[in-house]
């Protein structure tokens, strides 16, 4: 409640108002994106299949077109985020602040840590998940026989093309209930739920918002999921994180304040995250035989994203310390960054991509700034989970059980060591998770 009160005065509702309303109109330009691709036209959740698709041609192709379509909206994508970071710093400053910073941190309920952690953070990702990232790609660019790997081949693990689930949207379901009735009876009628009470919305179409996302029905003490099918293996991960969510605020029901009901962002993160890892050892119900391949591939997936989650960061940080930088200086610096964190990449025939506006597709940068870095901060939990499950399942699972039941009625680091978990601002933390990944995937020094 303090965060609370330090974050809002009436005398800033009229620039909340305006953000809101740019917020909506950036997230209806992009779905309303269309894209003429193999004699259909489609949106870029349609895109997503051939984005990852086993033939390098059809990558390169569907990246191209992407980034065509996106460039064609470049101007107004750079207009709204520019109105976006004048109206925060406008808000900042009748706030007694220099800079956005201290009030988006604010908003987001952040007590515990504070942005020079976050920098800390940020320099231990540089030193130590940075190198493994670029050896994971290193190694699959020799499996794949590409001398140069470009943008279109960031996803593709190896030469057997993408891991995709067995069956439709319907069998997915169904598999799921056998999943979540397998994890324990809490988990079953936690999902049954979910399905009998039409809670999950989970099917692409034409002008659906894009993304997924989890929301509590508070007149109803039920959630409700959000997603975009697409046929990749990306429905099951995002299924199964935002089921993390979902199963946190049912269990978390009998807490006696609305409040406690769900915690700050990088804590809710934990819940979502550590039910990819602590289900991963059950993804053959949704992949088969190449369970094992999504299994690699997911825990490389996550070394891989976390130098990506922090680039967003860093870029987010510099340019509301930096309010009055122009849309190309904006775009310099997000590419001098991404050499930092992502030094591998390589853009190839994408103009727009390679101006230094990939980010535009980022919608948390949009519409929650500085949200982003909780994804870094849960995953590196959320690998300690994994490694707890690997030596004792049924323990790992009763310290997730007791995590979600907390809800926010603990902050971020409390609820961390609560759970016998290492903080992530820890010297010892990244280090210890980097070396049990590369241990899992092949690859220790």
């Amino acid at each position: 409640w303090e965060r609370f009160v330090a974050s809002f005065d009436p005398k800033i509702s009229d620039e909340k108002r305006k953000a809101a309303a740019l917020v909506t109109q950036y997230s209806e330009r992009l779905a309303g994106v269309r894209i003429s691709f193999e004699g259909e036209k489609r949106n870029l959740a349609g895109m997503r299949p051939f984005l990852v698709d086993a033939r390098r041609e059809v990558r390169a192709a569907a990246t191209e077109a992407v980034d065509s379509a996106l460039g064609a909206i470049q101007d107004s994508l750079d207009g709204i985020f520019d109105e976006l970071v004048g109206l925060r710093h406008g808000m900042a400053e009748k706030m007694g602040h220099e800079t956005f910073v201290p009030l988006g941190y604010s908003e987001l309920f952040r007590t515990d840590y504070t942005a020079e952690d976050v920098s800390v953070f940020r320099a231990q990702v540089l030193e130590h998940v940075v190198p493994l990232a670029t050896r994971i790609r290193q190694r699959r660019a020799e499996l794949l026989g590409y001398r140069e790997p470009l943008l279109h081949d960031e996803e593709v693990a190896d030469a057997e093309g993408p891991t995709l689930p067995k069956g439709d949207h319907d069998w997915m379901m169904a598999r799921a209930s056998e999943l979540f009735a397998d994890l324990g009876e809490d988990f079953g009628r936690f999902f049954e739920t979910m399905k009998q009470a039409d809670l999950l919305d989970l099917k692409s179409r034409d002008g659906k918002a894009g993304g997924g996302f989890c929301i509590t029905l508070d007149r109803y003490d039920v959630p409700f999921i959000y997603a975009n099918f697409n046929g990749t293996k990306d429905d099951v991960v995002v299924f199964t994180h935002e089921c993390g969510h979902a199963f946190q605020t049912w269990a978390c029901r009998p807490q006696p304040l609305s409040d406690y009901h769900f915690p700050t962002y990088e804590a809710a993160e934990i819940h979502s995250m550590s039910l990819e890892m602590l289900t991963l050892d059950e993804m053959d119900r949704f992949f088969g035989d190449d369970a094992a391949r999504f299994k690699r591939a997911h825990l490389e997936g996550a070394i891989l994203f976390i130098p990506y989650g922090t680039l967003v960061d860093h870029f987010q940080h510099w340019v509301y310390e930096n309010p009055e930088a122009s849309s190309e200086e904006r775009a310099a610096k997000w590419l001098e960054l991404e050499q930092l964190y992502l030094p591998h990449r390589r853009y190839g025939d994408t103009p727009y991509y390679a101006s230094g506006r990939i980010w535009q597709r980022q919608r948390h940068i949009y519409c929650d700034p500085f949200y982003y870095i909780d994804y870094c901060l849960a995953l590196t939990c959320a690998l300690q989970f994994w490694e707890l499950d690997q030596n004792d399942h049924e323990d790992a699972m009763k310290r997730y059980r007791e995590l979600c039941s907390k809800g926010g009625s603990e902050p971020f680091l409390c609820l961390v060591s609560g759970a016998g978990l290492v903080s992530p601002f820890s010297a010892d933390a990244l280090p210890s998770v980097c070396a049990k990944v590369a241990k899992a995937i092949g690859m220790e020094n």
